[in-house]
């Protein structure tokens, strides 16, 4: 092989990793928040690095609603009448306060 065929082999090679790599990232941002929990529940049954299957483990739980991830981190409130066998499911409803945050005037 001469130098120029070996660059432009070099050169294609490059693209094509920069390209897939460019292609994998846009479909994983654009992918619905369902298809991507799907997709990191499978990816993480391949042996995969440390850092990458940590970031895969986030992205595979449900997050809540509003994906600020504090609502289902709270701890749960104890039960009133834990002691009782008669527990129904509304005294089991654990409420935490919203807190809504002025934006500073400019």
């Amino acid at each position: 092989m001469d130098s120029s065929t070996l660059q432009s082999v070099m050169q294609s090679g490059t693209v094509v990793v920069l390209v897939s790599g460019c292609s994998a990232y846009a479909v994983w941002s654009l992918m619905p928040a369902s298809m991507r929990r799907s997709a990191a529940v499978l990816l993480l049954r391949l042996p995969l690095p440390v850092v990458l299957a940590a970031r895969l483990r986030r992205h595979a739980e449900a997050a809540s609603g509003c994906e600020c991830n504090g609502c289902d981190r709270a701890e749960k409130k104890p039960a009133a009448n834990a002691g009782t066998a008669t527990t129904t499911a509304v005294s089991t409803i654990t409420t935490h306060p919203i807190t809504f945050h002025r934006q500073p005037r400019r």
